[in-house]
């Protein structure tokens, strides 16, 4: 999408309308069916990619209970394979900040000094994230490593699985 808070009742960009945006994209995406799917890697590891555009509500509508940037079905999809997957760690990818940044008005930059408690990492920069899953004596455990764009990396965490 050209506009960054596009929508499905978003008003024409230019020429281009929020439906030819969406035949571009999947002419270059490689999707087969939804955009929002889950994968499943051996017993310990699946992850949820979710989408945040085509479902979501107008963004400038007030806010409500019935307000999303998932839609009804995606919502119900990722709930339902959560709760049907038996993965030791599952994880979301969400391309909307959760835990910002945002400022409360709609990702208008972020001061990389602002550092909260609820960043376990914050970094601007471009960048990537590896993630390796393993047993450790049998155990499962989950590393994170965020690079920079050259392959550098910045920040690291590791997590033990809590076993029953």
């Amino acid at each position: 999408m050209l506009d960054d808070d596009s929508g499905p009742t978003s008003p024409a960009y230019g020429q281009l309308t929020f439906e030819d945006g969406l035949k571009v994209w999947r002419e270059n995406v490689p999707l087969a069916d939804k955009p929002y799917r889950t994968f499943r890697w051996g017993k310990d590891l699946q992850i949820w990619l979710a989408e945040g555009r085509e479902f979501r509500s107008p963004n400038k509508s007030a806010d409500h209970p019935g307000k999303t940037i998932w839609g009804e079905a995606q919502k119900k999809w990722f709930q339902e394979t959560v709760q049907a997957s038996d993965a030791t760690f599952k994880i979301l990818f969400s391309p909307t900040p959760i835990v910002g940044p945002d400022r409360d008005a709609h990702a208008q930059g972020w001061d990389e000094d602002d550092v909260r408690p609820e960043h376990r990492f914050l970094r601007l920069k471009r960048g990537f994230l590896g993630v390796k899953v393993e047993r450790e004596g049998g155990a499962p455990t989950i590393a994170f490593t965020h690079y920079d764009a050259e392959g550098k990396a910045v920040h690291a965490e590791k997590r033990n699985a809590k076993v029953a």
